[in-house]
């Protein structure tokens, strides 16, 4: 038999894929590529200007008048902002969206 034939001949071994056995309390994060397509936040000239933990006034179809809140997490093209400590705002449209709203870099204005 040449070689060849003994390479052909072998039985050829299978390789399982591996898998991840997790308990309910263990949760592994992989940090995200910021190069990736399913990254959140790609850093621009608009969402620059803007901080985490900032103050800033924003509108939206559900609060007609400019409402103070923070931004709690940036994305590229709008934040998520926390408007619990505003007083102005009802407690119904506080209840109806947790406090919180995504909200468009362009209906955000920067309180100084």
């Amino acid at each position: 038999m040449m070689a060849e034939d003994k390479k052909a001949a072998e039985p050829v071994a299978k390789v399982e894929p591996a898998v991840e056995t997790k308990t309910a309390t263990e949760t592994k994060v992989k940090p995200r590529d910021k190069s990736s397509r399913l990254s959140l936040y790609e850093e621009n000239e608009v969402n620059a200007q803007f901080d985490l933990g900032q103050q800033v006034t924003f509108t939206s179809e559900a609060v007609k008048e400019p409402a103070a809140a923070v931004i709690t997490r940036k994305y590229t093209n709008s934040c998520l902002v926390d408007f619990a400590e505003n007083e102005d705002l009802s407690r119904a449209i506080k209840d109806e969206y947790h406090s919180k709203m995504v909200v468009s870099y362009k209906r955000i204005t920067i309180i100084k």
